[in-house]
């Protein structure tokens, strides 16, 4: 996005414009998966995130995430661990449990493709819930959910936000990494199982055009 999103009143409407969009859509790496970066790209880009982790508004533990607000710490260090290798440093500003009304986070979690993430936007748009704690420092936007209807995580189109459930099919902190990478403006790799942006795997390479880019766009969000 081209306008800047410092102000915390920016929060609501940004999301909102998310939900009008199309939808597009371990731990660690040694010396010989990491790709080179010049030396004058070594500079280290932190990326602020808020954190929410979803809740039912009715108390249908079936359908609140069971992610513990402490939990982020550690899952944090190990999506760190894998954007090492672009010196891309994801800083959470905010760690928050948001109540969401139960039809919402049953579509997330029922509805195939991404009607369900379509109807959570249209739900905040319409007044259904409300983002309480927000900070402005936040640039990226990360939602934590019981469950996403069969898939690990997905990021809307052109976003800054992304979901991801809480029982993913391969290393969870790999599947927030994944969808760090398209909020980054990467897209899936097609042939090598080993890299971040190929799907349903543990593979967590950048190639360097990949790194080039993710930096890029993560230069954009910060500055």
């Amino acid at each position: 996005m081209p306008c800047e999103m410092r102000s915390k009143r920016y929060l609501p409407c940004l999301l909102l414009f998310v939900g009008s969009l199309g939808f597009l859509h371990f731990s660690g790496t040694n010396a010989e998966q990491r790709s080179f970066i010049p030396q004058a790209e070594r500079t280290e880009l932190v990326i602020p995130i808020a954190v929410y982790i979803l809740d039912s508004d009715g108390g249908n533990n079936r359908l609140s995430s069971r992610r513990s607000d402490h939990s982020f710490a550690s899952h944090f260090a190990r999506v760190n661990e894998i954007w090492r290798q672009a010196n891309i440093v994801i800083e959470p500003v905010l760690v928050d449990r948001l109540e969401v009304p139960r039809e919402l986070l049953w579509g997330l979690a029922h509805r195939t493709g991404r009607g369900g993430v379509r109807d959570f936007f249209r739900g905040l748009r319409r007044g259904q819930f409300e983002i309480g704690a927000k900070n402005e420092k936040a640039v990226v936007w990360a939602f934590f959910v019981r469950s996403m209807g069969g898939v690990n995580g997905l990021a809307p189109g052109g976003s800054r936000t992304f979901f991801v459930a809480d029982n993913p099919t391969v290393n969870d902190a790999r599947v927030t990494s994944h969808e760090l990478g398209h909020v980054l403006g990467l897209y899936h790799a097609s042939f090598d199982s080993n890299r971040l942006l190929f799907s349903g795997t543990n593979g967590i390479v950048l190639t360097d055009e990949e790194q080039r880019v993710a930096r890029y766009n993560a230069r954009r969000l910060i500055e």
